[in-house]
Formats: C-alpha cells, sequence, structure tokens
C-alpha cells in the first residue's frame, strides 16, 4: 500500500521570499512531505485545483496578503507574542508580525530568549523550526527607538524600521508556528 505524502504549501508576498523558500525547503527534507513556495499569483492560478485538504501557510497580515486577510476571519486563536503571530483553521494556517514600533523592544528581548522555555509540538516542528532558524537567523533590528517625544524620525526611516521589524516579527511567527503548531496542525485532516 502506497501513503501519499503531506503537502504544504508555503503562500508569500514578494517581500517575504527568502522566508517561504527557507521554511518550503526545510518542510521538503522532512520524509512523508512534499512542500512547494508559491507567490500570491500562482496560488491563485492553481486555487481551483488545490484539494481543501491541502495544509497552507500564509505569509503577511491582511495588507501584504490578500489571501491572509480571507482566512483571518475565519482564525479565533491567533496567538500573539510582542507582534510575531499566527494561527490556523483547519488545513490553512496565517503567520504575520505587527511592525508596531511600541513592541520593538519587548521583541528584542524575546528573540535573544527563543527557543528557552517553549516546548516543540513533536519531532516535525523540532526539526523545520530549528533549521529554519539556521537558513534565515535573526537579525539585530538597526536603530535606536530613543524617546518617541523627539519625533525626529524622518518619514522614510520610521517606514524601514516598521518594515524591518515586521519582517523579524514574521520569522519569529514562522518559527514559533512551526515549532508548537506544526506537528499537530498537519496531522489534521479535514
Amino acid at each position: 500500500m502506497m501513503f501519499s505524502s503531506k503537502q504544504v504549501i508555503v503562500v508569500y508576498p514578494e517581500d517575504y521570499e527568502e522566508l517561504a523558500i527557507a521554511l518550503q525547503h526545510e518542510i521538503s527534507k522532512v520524509d512523508g512531505f512534499d512542500s512547494a513556495a508559491w507567490t500570491l499569483e500562482l496560488y491563485r492560478q492553481n486555487m481551483p485545483t488545490l484539494s481543501g485538504r491541502s495544509n497552507v501557510i500564509f505569509i503577511g497580515d491582511a495588507d501584504e496578503n490578500r489571501f491572509s486577510k480571507m482566512y483571518l476571519s475565519q482564525i479565533s486563536n491567533i496567538v500573539n507574542i510582542n507582534g510575531a503571530c499566527f494561527g490556523s483553521d483547519g488545513s490553512k494556517a496565517v503567520v504575520f508580525g505587527e511592525g508596531k514600533l511600541e513592541q520593538k523592544r519587548d521583541f528584542e528581548a524575546y528573540k535573544n530568549d527563543v527557543g528557552y522555555g517553549v516546548a516543540a509540538s513533536g519531532a516535525i516542528g523540532a526539526a523545520v523550526s530549528g533549521a529554519f532558524l539556521v537558513a534565515v537567523p535573526f537579525i539585530p533590528l538597526g536603530g535606536a527607538l530613543g524617546f518617541i517625544g523627539y519625533k525626529v524620525f524622518k518619514f522614510f526611516k520610521s517606514k524601514s524600521e516598521v518594515k524591518e521589524l515586521r519582517y523579524e516579527q514574521t520569522k519569529l511567527a514562522i518559527y514559533n508556528f512551526v515549532l508548537t503548531e506544526l506537528d499537530a496542525w498537519v496531522g489534521k485532516e479535514g
């Protein structure tokens, strides 16, 4: 008797290509798994041919990924750890960063302690999350926030800081989702 492999599709907006490919690659290395990284357009084109059982991880919030927007309203269990957010409903999961500058200090402190005291949900999640962080390690976020009262930030500087923070939060959201929920999530049927 032949067992089919579990398919996990990672759907990403262009800004998250590196994260999507790293995640897809690590999932593909696990026995019994097949994974693909698809752009938003590729997913839109292939959606009609997908089974409802296809496991799909959408990267990016509602503003960044229109498919995240479609599923976020159905996910009642969004976990938010200092702006690194993730949740799932059935075979669909969403991971994203909020990118709120007031979260930066707490996020940085949490990021430095990542992996401590967090139990993996299973062997697959532990293996994939560890390898994912090796593939795309955390980077220190640039620029000190200083006193927000100064507001000396130039608009573009603030914009790039938000984008950088959101990217790092998204990376941590993927890591946490994979570490704590991947095994249970891919085990779900229907």
